[in-house]
């Protein structure tokens, strides 16, 4: 992820990143509290909600410091972080005397303290519809989560197919609510209206279902347009998720691990609880070339990534 900063040396990580030993993590977190010239923003790879975060300051050109949080350091349970934000979670913003440490509170707020980037449509009725698809972004997080927590927490052979249908039949209604949301739209806050904060709170919940091995092809046109079109965002692309740039997702969301019908055999699934520990590294494609689709895109993430670092247009043409 890129913070936005004076230096014309953007690099493609967020500012400094805490150490994993406690005490060096303890002085991050004091340091950060004593008197930031600038917005900090505690951060983790991978972290939908501090995606959000990270994403709309970078589209508001907003200069921050950035510091990710490795998740397995113990960092988020140090007293000090603690005492910033009682919940130990990403995303935490602190601006001056103030901590913010819910990811919409925090979107809502950058909206009201930067408005030269006006996120947050005028016209009341777009404006009461990105507001509403700001809320409804978590509904999607709770479908696609019941899939992927009882896929990772059950052992192949006792996988329960019918139960895991439901959730599967699930996800697939909260997606055709998306789907039917950008009928005619390019956007969430309706026909006519440009990116807004709406977007940015869903764009990385869809982003987390495709890289775990969602489809969004044949069932959901409207999904895969947007999606390639939310790629192609200087902000997304730049505050793009590092280490998703280097492997992948277990494909727990792909219909690929269902029997196409009840008692058939399990290898679908075996092969995906396989897959998981492979720890193999896949072709950097830029992120909307991994559906399934023959019109790839003809760059890689890394090409990506370094042009949005640079400040140029990306080449990404889906």
């Amino acid at each position: 992820m890129a913070s936005s900063s004076a230096s014309a040396d953007v690099k493609p990580e967020l500012g400094s990143q805490p150490s994993s030993s406690s005490s060096s993590s303890s002085s991050a977190a004091s340091a950060a509290a004593a008197a930031p010239s600038r917005p900090v923003l505690f951060w983790g790879s991978g972290s939908p909600p501090a995606w959000r975060v990270c994403a709309v300051l970078l589209e508001k050109g907003v200069d921050f410091d950035g510091r990710r949080v490795q998740f397995d350091s113990g960092f988020l349970k140090t007293p000090e972080f603690l005492a910033l934000n009682p919940r130990g979670l990403v995303p935490s913003l602190i601006d001056g005397d103030l901590v913010l440490y819910e990811s919409l509170a925090i979107l809502h707020y950058l909206e009201d303290k930067y408005p030269a980037v006006r996120l947050i449509p005028k016209e009341p009725a777009a404006k009461a519809r990105c507001l509403m698809r700001m809320q409804e972004a978590n509904n999607a997080s709770s479908a696609a989560g019941e899939v992927v927590y009882y896929v990772r927490r059950t052992r192949p052979e006792s996988i329960n197919f019918p139960y895991l249908r439901c959730k599967f039949a699930v996800l697939a209604e909260e997606l055709k609510l998306w789907e039917s949301y950008l009928a005619g739209a390019e956007y969430l806050a309706g026909p006519g209206q440009g990116v807004s904060l709406a977007d940015f709170a869903f764009f990385p919940n869809l982003a987390y279902m495709v890289r775990l091995g969602l489809e969004l092809e044949p069932n959901y046109p409207n999904l895969k347009a947007y999606f390639c079109r939310m790629c192609a965002r200087k902000s997304i692309l730049a505050s793009w998720p590092p280490h998703w740039l280097k492997s992948h997702g277990l494909p727990c969301l792909s219909s690929s691990i269902l029997p196409p019908v009840e008692g058939a055999t399990r290898e679908a699934c075996e092969a995906v609880a396989a897959s998981a520990g492979a720890g193999s590294v896949p072709p950097t494609d830029v992120p909307c070339s991994r559906m399934n689709t023959a019109d790839r895109c003809p760059v890689s993430a890394r090409d990506v990534v370094a042009a949005a670092a640079r400040g140029e247009e990306s080449p990404a043409k889906c």
